[in-house]
């Protein structure tokens, strides 16, 4: 987006949301390499200084966007398990695929940051007790109460290669040329019904 776009459509009092979406553009886009604080107040029109206020460093802000992600992410998750609530294991487990990848392909910047190899080298413990919640969420659909300490049972390991899996076809557009299917819906519907057959 052109600087001079950037600068018309910020607003003072969401500075904080618009510096996670541009970084959010640079990982994307560029790599994590690229990303400064410096750049992103400068694509935003505002004072170097500026988003010192928010965050003190790259590696917060780093966090922070993946903090923002996974929230939201992981409500829709959320969301989709309660409305499935007492269904057939399978029927949820379909859900919870479907749910995870259309949101790839539907929020393809954000979903590229949460996958970005770089990201999780700048993971703190509140990234990791997130994807900790992540990970409780479908072990509770699943009917597994793991004790600290415990593995990940298998069930939820197969889950999360299959999200984290299909999530890269989606992504990754040599993969997804690979696959021979232009239709993202359709291509989510396959790879659903390939993991979680309807019975």
């Amino acid at each position: 987006m052109p600087e001079q776009t950037l600068r018309k459509t910020y607003h003072h009092g969401n500075l904080r949301a618009q510096l996670l979406n541009q970084s959010a553009e640079i990982i994307a886009k560029q790599g994590i390499e690229s990303l400064s604080i410096r750049q992103v107040a400068k694509r935003l029109g505002v004072s170097h200084n500026a988003p010192s206020r928010h965050f003190e460093n790259k590696a917060e802000l780093v966090q922070n966007l993946v903090l923002d992600i996974m929230s939201r992410q992981q409500a829709r998750l959320r969301s989709v398990l309660e409305s499935n609530e007492g269904r057939h294991q399978q029927v949820q487990l379909r859900a919870a695929l479907w749910s995870y990848l259309d949101w790839c392909a539907s929020h393809p910047i954000e979903a590229q940051v949460i996958h970005h190899p770089d990201v999780r080298k700048m993971a703190d413990y509140r990234i990791r007790s997130s994807m900790g919640d992540w990970v409780k969420s479908v072990e509770v659909l699943l009917g597994y109460d793991r004790k600290p300490g415990d593995p990940v049972s298998g069930a939820a390991l197969h889950f999360f290669s299959l999200a984290l899996g299909g999530a890269a076809i989606l992504l990754n557009p040599l993969l997804r040329s690979a696959s021979e299917e232009p239709d993202t819906k359709i291509l989510i519907q396959r790879l659903v019904d390939d993991a979680y057959p309807v019975s």
